[in-house]
């Protein structure tokens, strides 16, 4: 829906040429506006921010809540949480973490695309979280990774059917790594360790 809203929205949003020329402005700083190297540098930090807000959120009591709330919300109702409440807060700091990484994304291109709205971006970032490992936090990032590169080497080997090749990966992770890339590499390490411990106290 918002993909046909924003196609018939031509003077707000460019229509299907989408919007071109966004201005890379940053607070007047000529260096960091007029050459990308400096920008690259910027978003990065942008960027490590927004990780660092995810990571403060996942590793604070608020952030048991939520996993509280996903893994039994009657449970966290009956001991007195605003089940809704924390389900909406999650709501809105997601959306201002996408926001920030699609703000830096359309400046540094200084263009917007209209596909980005399509359905099959949605796909992508479901295959992403699930390839990386579900209810994880570094796990978006080693799916986001392992999808870009593979793209870019299918785009550039000149393959045509990208998606077939990503469909068959998200299948196979779904069906033999239940818990993704990270949270199967995590969960073999903790079997290590605790092998390990094991071992040395007999």
């Amino acid at each position: 829906m918002l993909y046909f809203v924003a196609n018939q929205a031509r003077d707000l949003t460019g229509g299907e040429n989408g919007l071109q020329g966004i201005p890379r402005n940053f607070f007047g700083i000529e260096s960091v506006e007029t050459d990308p190297f400096y920008f690259y540098y910027v978003g990065a930090v942008l960027i490590l921010l927004g990780i660092l807000v995810a990571w403060r959120v996942v590793n604070s009591p608020f952030g048991r809540v939520l996993t509280a709330v996903r893994d039994n919300p009657a449970r966290a109702r009956a001991l007195g949480y605003d089940v809704e409440r924390y389900k909406i807060t999650a709501f809105i700091i997601s959306a201002g973490l996408a926001g920030l990484a699609g703000g830096v994304f359309a400046v540094s291109h200084q263009f917007a695309s209209l596909q980005e709205l399509m359905w099959t971006t949605s796909g992508k970032v479901v295959l992403i979280t699930v390839l990386g490992g579900i209810g994880t936090l570094w796990g978006g990032l080693v799916g986001a990774g392992v999808v870009v590169t593979l793209e870019d080497y299918l785009a550039s080997s000149g393959f045509e059917g990208i998606g077939l090749i990503t469909g068959t990966i998200f299948v196979l992770i779904v069906l033999l790594f239940r818990h993704g890339i990270w949270g199967t590499g995590r969960n073999v390490l903790r079997r290590y360790v605790l092998d390990r411990r094991r071992t040395t106290r007999e």
